[in-house]
């Protein structure tokens, strides 16, 4: 028998989306979604790891509603892969994994990551894991946005909340020069969610405000 104290020792996972992807299956004319999420993360070295799990949900720190045992792939290149399929496409979700060993205890919660950033219908975002680099090297970062208004026909963002915090290994970078990608937005717009790939160039300073504009876009 292996001894409690090691059953409750397991050690916590460090978990990455490596992407989220989506295709589209036709049966008889029926066309149904397959919308896939793909992570890794280093194995963990205890002997009586028996099979990792991921909890996923949509409220940032949980609860998560799904439960997806993944068993307990191989290692390839030193690192356990997964891909699990999410009941619905162009949809936000946060998921964190857990390592379980052989009489059922769980590690405790990797880092939690979030396969896509939702853009309001008033246009304020969220970015819940950002790393800004500048010639002092990187900070680790979460930040909120909200929409200023259109300036020499440009759409343009303000930041009006941002703090420091631990990366959860799943960052939008933010470049020397202050521009950053979304590669994976959702837009809620009055009409539906629309999945969109979007590139922001910083703008510049007005009365305080740090400005962003939206220098291009791609509906995917």
């Amino acid at each position: 028998m292996v001894p409690s104290f090691i059953n409750r020792n397991i050690r916590k996972l460090w978990f990455v989306l490596i992407h989220a992807g989506f295709c589209f299956f036709l049966f008889g004319g029926t066309a149904t979604a397959n919308c896939t999420e793909t992570f890794s993360w280093l194995p963990n070295t205890e002997s009586n790891i028996a099979d990792y799990t991921i909890y996923y949900g949509q409220t940032e720190g949980g609860p998560y509603a799904n439960v997806v045992d993944v068993g307990l792939p191989g290692p390839v290149a030193g690192r356990i892969y997964a891909t699990i399929t999410v009941p619905a496409c162009g949809q936000q979700y946060y998921f964190v994994c857990v390592a379980v060993n052989d009489v059922g205890i769980e590690s405790a919660y990797s880092n939690s990551v979030v396969n896509s950033i939702i853009i309001k219908s008033d246009l304020s975002f969220k970015l819940p894991d950002v790393i800004y680099q500048d010639i002092a090297g990187e900070a680790n970062l979460w930040a909120e946005l909200k929409f200023f208004g259109d300036q020499n026909g440009k759409p343009i963002w303000e930041v009006y909340d941002y703090g420091l915090k631990t990366s959860a290994n799943n960052p939008v970078t933010i470049g020397p020069d202050l521009s950053f990608k979304l590669s994976n937005a959702i837009y809620q717009s009055i009409t539906g969610d629309i999945n969109i790939e979007m590139y922001f160039k910083f703008f510049g300073d007005q009365n305080g405000k740090s400005l962003w504009e939206l220098e291009s876009y791609t509906i995917k």
